[in-house]
């Protein structure tokens, strides 16, 4: 029965050090979503999005990934479209001269058949680069998480994050201090030669 590995609070305890070839690594790439790619067609870029969301739940989408997604998307466009001028129609009738001229009907495996399959196989490749397989999901590596990335420009985090500092999201304001009637006066006064 093998034991449970050590965790790395544990070696510190220890004062021993992790076997270097069953740590699994660290987080090196900062998540994030990658650019919108403008020439995508519709049912391409429903397949991004999808993919996007499915790499971000894992916590391993990234920026970097945009064009291996732009072409997964692409692919799978391409073969959702090649399957379905495919149907069932694996068979096809064509029509074959003989040496004498005489016209025979031969069946043949359909063209489109051998389109969907490399299709299907440039889809597997890219599936397994971007760990999205049951088998290569656990060998991807997860991002580190930027809350920087969080920040939406023009926003009031954005504008103010002063107002955000701190353990809660709860700002407090101090109490104006009353104002003595000789102050009072002078801001009535104040504020009427303004207007």
């Amino acid at each position: 029965m093998a034991r449970p590995r050590k965790s790395l609070e544990l070696h510190r305890y220890h004062g021993t050090r992790p076997n270097p070839e069953k740590v699994k690594p660290t987080a090196l790439f900062v998540s994030g979503r990658p650019r919108w790619p403008k020439h995508l067609g519709p049912d391409a870029k429903r397949a991004f999005k999808h993919a996007c969301q499915l790499l971000e739940q894992r916590k391993t989408l990234t920026p970097a990934d945009e064009s291996l997604l732009a072409l997964y998307a692409e692919i799978y466009s391409r073969w959702c479209d090649q399957k379905s001028q495919l149907g069932n129609r694996y068979m096809v009738e064509t029509v074959v001269l003989d040496s004498h001229g005489t016209a025979h009907t031969v069946l043949k495996v359909n063209p489109l058949l051998k389109l969907v399959n490399e299709s299907e196989q440039r889809l597997l490749q890219i599936i397994r680069a971007l760990g999205m397989s049951p088998v290569d999901k656990n060998r991807a590596t997860q991002t580190h998480h930027d809350p920087e990335q969080d920040v939406i420009p023009g926003s009031a985090l954005d504008t103010h994050p002063e107002l955000f500092s701190g353990d809660s999201n709860v700002v407090e304001f101090a109490a104006p201090t009353p104002l003595s009637p000789e102050e009072l006066a002078n801001e009535h006064i104040e504020l009427d030669r303004d207007s």
